[in-house]
């Protein structure tokens, strides 16, 4: 930054030698003029000699350029006085005038400049005065020239001083910030001196960490090993107290006994003979539990002797039962890998299957709408036959049938008329559920509605009861299908189903399957009931679902529905088809009944008469 400044204050101070220079250069030009021969030829010879300084400065590369004078005139001409600080240099082309001055080495004689009027000739008069005319207005226009070059000389004045001023700022800033980079510096050793001295101490600290951990794990290690061997002298040592309060019992007893017989002797005195016998009796009582003590003791230290054994057998059975373990762990998890695999390619084979689920939707969508626009036009064909049926003479006229006004339309379905199939819900029913890890195979399930967890568990018959992850809440399930749109329906039939095929797929109507944000649950049973009281009981359970029937009667309208789109799709047709050629059966079939009846309306009788 410092470099840059010098260098522009150098530059500046040749602008501002350049500008002397043309003016110094310029008072010369408008002495020429006014001046006598001898005064014309030195300020030649100094213009000439200016002129060579300035071509040497302009070689050397330090100067700036000089307007031409075709703008100067311009500008003077406009009358425009926005003067900018221009930028000079001695490349450019010096004014006509003053090079031809210059250059020329010729006097010019003082008649023509003193006395242009006593000249002989007009002709020579009127050069002249035009000569001195060019000449004020260049005259002019250097003035002009020369006040513009000391303007500019001045602000370029001013332009260094501040430079100047800048640099001096730049230089104490720059001692500033030298010395607050070498306070820095000095931080910077002292912070890594400290860095390194807090490196060194942590690597103690690690150090004796690793080693505290060590011993640490190794002592868990031990007080793991001894846990059982401290168990199994803790029992001993408690049977130990029991056999030591029976015998301390036993000679509490034997103690009171002696009392006993101290105080019969003392009562006593007169029976000697009986106090002997009894004495001699005692004797022997003695001698037996002295004996008794003394087996005891002997049993007490071969039952001493076989807790150790049996601490030493427990020891090894405890060592042999936790390689057991670890064995079954290693086991576990390597069976645990190959069922997380077998999900990962379940769940993959699952996704497939919803996505065909879903185009096979929106396949069925397009054609809804195609029916439904067939349906429209079927009917308008409908009602056009109809009209015109009517509108002919020999027509058969359509029976109007009355409206009936007195029929009550029925009522929202309320709870009391699904209580029956909840119950039964709760109750469970065997029914059989898609199993993803088993290529979709169908397996006897029984299912419940659990109402503590609100939960739909499901187990083998055989389990004692669910198991964990068995089940779906109540809450969770977005969806319910039912029908043709049931999963278990879509991937028990084969693509190619035909109505020649029924053995190779699953009734529609028994077919329903509860959808969660993550996955589906698939169900079937061949029984009707069981699956009317499923699908009723949860349309009325699962609030978040869409409700697919909430009475039997909505259930077996639903029914009807599948059976007819089961019977549409094994047929490639549409319901409205469908209907249409029942209708046209219908009444081919009573015409057919028409045609055979007699004229006079009634049918012909079997029996024949004679005559």
């Amino acid at each position: 930054m410092n470099c840059d400044l010098e260098a522009e204050l150098d530059a500046l101070r040749r602008e501002s030698e350049l500008l002397d220079r043309i003016h110094h250069r310029a008072v010369a030009h408008i002495l020429l003029y006014t001046s006598d021969d001898d005064e014309d030829d030195e300020m030649s010879s100094a213009r000439s000699a200016d002129i060579t300084k300035d071509k040497e400065s302009t070689g050397r590369g330090g100067g700036l350029s000089l307007p031409p004078p075709s703008s100067v005139e311009t500008n003077i001409s406009a009358g425009t006085h926005q003067h900018k600080a221009p930028s000079f240099s001695l490349q450019g082309p010096l004014p006509a005038t003053i090079m031809e001055d210059a250059s020329s080495g010729a006097r010019r004689p003082p008649s023509e400049e003193v006395t242009p009027a006593l000249k002989p000739s007009s002709r020579r008069c009127s050069e002249d005065t035009s000569r001195l005319q060019d000449m004020e207005r260049t005259l002019v226009e250097y003035k002009e020239k020369v006040d513009n070059l000391t303007k500019a000389n001045g602000s370029l004045r001013e332009i260094v001083s501040g430079l100047e001023r800048d640099l001096a700022d730049s230089n104490s800033r720059n001692a500033d910030l030298q010395r607050l980079l070498e306070e820095s510096k000095r931080r910077e050793r002292d912070k890594s001196v400290e860095v390194e001295l807090l490196e060194a101490d942590l690597q103690r600290v690690t150090q004796d960490l690793a080693a505290h951990l060590s011993e640490a794990s190794s002592l868990r290690n031990q007080v793991e090993e001894l846990s059982p061997m401290a168990q199994g002298i803790h029992d001993c040592e408690v049977k130990e107290r029991r056999l030591v309060s029976l015998l301390c019992r036993h000679r509490v007893l034997l103690l009171r006994a002696q009392h006993r017989l101290a105080s019969q002797t003392k009562r006593y005195t007169a029976f000697v003979e009986k106090i002997a016998d009894l004495t001699r009796g005692i004797c022997g009582a003695n001698l037996g539990i002295s004996v008794g003590l003394d087996e005891l003791q002997t049993e007490v230290s071969s039952m001493r002797q076989e807790m150790l054994e049996a601490r030493m057998t427990l020891q090894q059975s405890h060592n042999d039962k936790v390689q057991l373990e670890e064995e079954n762990i290693l086991t576990m998890s390597q069976q645990h890998a190959e069922e997380t695999a077998t999900w990962e390619a379940e769940r993959q084979q699952h996704l497939q299957a919803a996505v065909a689920w879903l185009e096979q939707k929106k396949a069925f969508e397009k054609k809804k709408i195609g029916w439904k626009e067939e349906k429209k036009k079927l009917l308008k064909d409908i009602s056009d036959l109809k009209s015109s049926a009517a509108a002919a003479p020999g027509g058969r006229q359509m029976a109007q049938v009355p409206k009936r006004s007195h029929i009550r339309k029925p009522l929202a379905p309320t709870l009391h008329q699904c209580v029956r199939e909840i119950l039964q819900v709760q109750r469970g029913q065997l029914v059989m559920k898609m199993m993803l890890r088993k290529k979709n195979e169908m397996h006897t399930v029984n299912a419940r509605y659990d109402t503590t967890t609100r939960r739909l568990l499901w187990y083998v018959p055989g389990d004692i009861g669910p198991g964990r992850g068995r089940g779906v809440r109540i809450e969770d399930v977005i969806r319910i299908d039912f029908g043709v749109l049931a999963r278990a329906y879509l991937l028990h039939r084969p693509i190619g189903y035909s109505s020649k095929r029924k053995s190779a797929s699953l009734p529609s109507y028994k077919c329903f399957t509860l959808w969660t944000a993550e996955r589906s649950y698939d169900f079937y049973s061949s029984n009707l009931n069981i699956v009317c009281c499923f699908v009723i009981a949860l349309s009325r359970l699962c609030t978040n679902a869409k409700r697919v029937a909430l009475t039997r009667s909505q259930f077996f309208v639903e029914v009807v529905k599948a059976k007819m789109d089961e019977y549409c799709r094994a047929h490639r047709t549409t319901r409205i088809r469908m209907i249409l050629d029942g209708i046209a059966k219908v009444t081919r079939r009573a015409r057919i009944r028409e045609d055979t009846l007699p004229v006079d309306g009634h049918r012909p009788s079997h029996t024949s008469s004679d005559g």
